[in-house]
């Protein structure tokens, strides 16, 4: 045996029992290095696509519940309804003479039995003083959701429920994407039938988008903890 060169052969030991074992020959004895040059290869992992949940965004972050959407949204009335007092004081005011006239006319109705005087022009629907009224507190609204959505990604209301707005692809909400979603509010804004349907259309949505999200391609998600 010691004329043999030293090298990888097979192994003679009884344990070798399928013959395909190997042992290495140092030139002089056998040692313990063994190694099975036909073992079989571990099978390849087999990896399906797994479509992501209607419950979340493609990259799997949790989307928010309509009931969390509606909540935001009734917060965000309350706080940002000092916003739009403000913004519409000085359109009462310019009106405030036709209104003190109205309320004495319609006191003077009430007291004599009369008919009630026309109603003023702030609060008669196409009136020119109405389309403004109308116009402020959407502009309110406007300022309001611009200045958090580009500074914190979700309003106050959004915020005290744990949730905020991204694209539906990415994390991010670039400005671009901010000016398209308030900009689509401000156009539904305008005509209320529209402005019902917009709201309710994440009841229905499988992406739970509502039609300024649609636009925009964004999502309004709970916030990562």
């Amino acid at each position: 045996m010691s004329e043999i060169a030293a090298g990888w052969y097979p192994d003679p030991s009884p344990q070798n029992t399928d013959g395909l074992g190997q042992r290495y020959w140092d030139g002089g004895q056998w040692t313990e290095h063994l190694h099975h040059p036909y073992a079989p290869a571990a099978p390849l992992q087999t990896q399906y696509y797994v479509p992501p949940s209607s419950s979340t965004t493609p990259d799997g972050q949790e989307l928010a519940s309509y009931g969390a959407r509606v909540g935001a949204l009734v917060l965000d009335g309350f706080i940002s309804f000092p916003l739009q007092i403000l913004v519409m004081t000085p359109l009462v005011i310019s009106q405030w003479s036709s209104l003190h006239h109205w309320f004495d006319a319609l006191s003077y109705a009430s007291d004599h039995g009369t008919a009630d005087p026309p109603v003023p022009a702030l609060f008669r629907p196409g009136a020119g003083p109405w389309f403004t009224f109308l116009l402020c507190a959407l502009v309110a609204q406007l300022v309001y959701q611009l200045i958090f959505l580009l500074w914190k990604q979700a309003t106050p209301g959004k915020l005290i429920l744990g949730l905020r707005v991204r694209l539906r692809d990415q994390p991010d909400l670039p400005p671009s994407a901010v000016f398209a979603r308030v900009g689509m509010g401000l156009l539904i804004g305008l005509c209320s039938i529209v402005v019902l349907l917009d709201y309710l259309w994440p009841l229905w949505d499988d992406k739970r988008q509502a039609l300024h999200d649609k636009v925009a391609r964004t999502n309004v998600v709970r916030k990562a903890q």
